[in-house]
């Protein structure tokens, strides 16, 4: 899956260069959307209001331009075959003491027209504006917004400090691989997000303050605090009166042995004093956090929410395409017919076996460590032609990995599982495909050292840095995801898959069968019959691996 995500960083710094002027330097730097690729030749326009005042052509996805104080400039973003992306950078309001050149650093990203992809409020709408201001020393700044003369009660005063960010993203995801008829088209979204922190003061003559203190990031509710605290006089009955969010301290005495604070409660306290004798009463709820857990047996029960995109990278490959895809191919040196049925999908359950299987396999990982036992060799796309693809071959030194302890191989779907996922290695192999009935040698893939052959050849299976244009990228298994954990109990395992772009969240399709169903996994009842009943079929091996903890 290619998610599409529109990103914006925009923001001031002050440089240690000085000039006569002030001046702000936009510094733009601009990538491509698919893979986060730099983007080497586009077009950036420089507008003083509606008017184009300069424009050049980027080297190297980078471009910088120099702007003059107290102006609002308009920078167009374009490339052909792109949606085109403008920001607003407003020079004015820059301090009088400050330093005299500032700097703006832009990271756009822009993504390729897609039909039927509305992208006209990007016309109308800037990705973002830019403007100065100071982040110092602003702790102790509010803003007045009512004082009020009350008469005989004093004065009434309202004063505001805090900031709400927004945030918002443009998402566009484009299913890859997915064997459904459902739901394949692409999907476009907006993604907002919203932070906010908000501190107001008030007084009611001397003695009345209103308090209110709320920030979306807090980790609970019960740190947002509103309260309203009226101070007595020092000869009152009543010395304090508190309500909203409120605390109790209780020390410790001759009749009490019990000394603690609660915090989080919310009610009416009030302190008074009659002689010597002080007198607390309270009325509260507490808000309290509430969990469970299940148990059973020495297991803990524990949900996981895994994205689709958060399937298990770098540790399922295909040896060949022909494993993946299917293959009716006639191999030319043999004359030998492929009868290879594709991956997926499941019939019966069951993964479909073809007429050949693979022998003689050896894998091989490129090292770098000048280790004596590596030889040296090339991994190629495809080593029985070495013209496709030249340019993605890749020559080192290889070491063999020992099978059962660096990987497990099926030699009669044509995958391997590495024993951990892979990081930026490149993993290469040799085998031959023999028929499956009379153990005739229909092909070989690459060779091994010889006398004939001093150095390897090798189908490369994963490259260094894996990416979706690359020719090895399909080799690798896309739809493993970890639960979690390992040495499942079959009889707690509960599975859905969830449509979270749908109003409301469902797990079926608007027929009403279930995405379970829908993508294979749920096809026979507990008793083995053909019929879904709503369960993840967690005895079939080909779908569920309770050892590893796989799906």
């Amino acid at each position: 899956m290619r998610r599409f995500i529109l990103y914006i960083t925009l923001f001031f710094a002050a440089s240690f260069a000085y000039s006569q002027d002030k001046k702000v330097v936009l510094d733009a730097k601009l990538t491509a959307v698919q893979g986060f690729k730099k983007i080497d030749v586009a077009t950036v326009g420089l507008y003083d209001g509606n008017t184009k005042i300069d424009s050049t052509v980027t080297q190297s996805g980078r471009c910088f331009f120099t702007l003059k104080e107290n102006k609002t400039y308009k920078i167009e973003f374009s490339k052909t075959g792109y949606v085109s992306k403008h920001l607003i950078i407003e020079t004015s309001d820059l301090p009088e003491k400050g330093k005299n050149r500032y700097k703006v650093k832009v990271e756009v990203t822009l993504f390729k027209i897609r039909p039927g992809l509305d992208v006209d409020f990007l016309k109308q709408m800037p990705m973002g504006i830019a403007k100065y201001e100071s982040i110092y020393k602003k702790t102790d700044r509010f803003m007045q917004i009512a004082d009020i003369d009350l008469g005989a009660l004093g004065r009434a005063s309202l004063r505001v400090q805090g900031n709400i960010n927004l945030s918002g993203k443009l998402v566009n995801q484009d299913q890859e691989l997915v064997r459904s008829s459902y739901r394949e088209q692409e999907k476009t979204n907006f993604k907002f997000d919203q932070k906010q922190q908000l501190n107001v003061q008030g007084k009611v003559g001397e003695r009345i303050t209103v308090s209110l203190d709320q920030n979306s990031e807090r980790d609970f509710d019960w740190e947002n605090t509103i309260r309203v605290d009226y101070q007595g006089e020092e000869d009152d009955i009543l010395q304090r009166l508190e309500m909203g969010n409120i605390s109790l301290s209780l020390p410790s005495t001759e009749f009490v042995t019990f000394s603690g604070q609660n915090k989080g409660l919310f009610g009416v306290k009030a302190v008074s004093k009659l002689g010597p004798v002080n007198i607390t009463s309270i009325a509260s709820l507490e808000k309290t956090k509430k969990q469970s857990q299940r148990y059973r047996g020495t297991s803990e029960l524990t949900e996981n929410q895994i994205q689709d995109y958060d399937y298990k990278k770098n540790l399922y490959f295909f040896i060949h395409e022909w494993f993946r895809n299917g293959s009716t191919d006639t191999i030319e040196e043999s004359g030998f017919t492929l009868a290879i049925p594709s991956y997926y999908p499941l019939i019966n359950g069951l993964h479909q076996i073809g007429n050949v299987v693979v022998k003689n396999f050896e894998l091989y990982k490129i090292d770098a460590s000048n280790n004596p036992q590596a030889d040296f060799g090339t991994a190629y796309i495809n080593p029985n032609d070495t013209t496709q693809f030249p340019d993605k071959s890749k020559q080192g030194a290889f070491i063999k990995l020992d099978r059962g302890t660096d990987y497990s191989i099926n030699e009669d779907l044509g995958f391997i599982r590495m024993q951990s996922s892979l990081q930026n290695e490149i993993i290469a192999a040799h085998y031959q495909l023999v028929d499956r009935n009379t153990g005739q040698v229909i092909i070989q893939i690459g060779e091994g050292i010889s006398v004939e052959n001093q150095t390897l050849s090798l189908k490369m299976i994963k490259a260094q840095s894996s990416h979706p244009n690359h020719p090895a990228w399909d080799l690798m298994f896309k739809n493993v995801y970890s639960m979690g954990s390992t040495n499942i109990d079959a009889q707690s395992l509960e599975v859905n898959i969830i449509d979270n772009f749908s109003t409301p969240v469902s797990d079926r399709t608007d027929s009403g069968n279930t995405f379970l169903n829908l993508f294979g996994l749920d096809s026979f009842n507990q008793s083995g019959a053909s019929s879904p009943d709503e369960v993840i079929d967690y005895n079939n091996p080909n779908i569920v691996n309770l050892v590893t903890g796989e799906i």
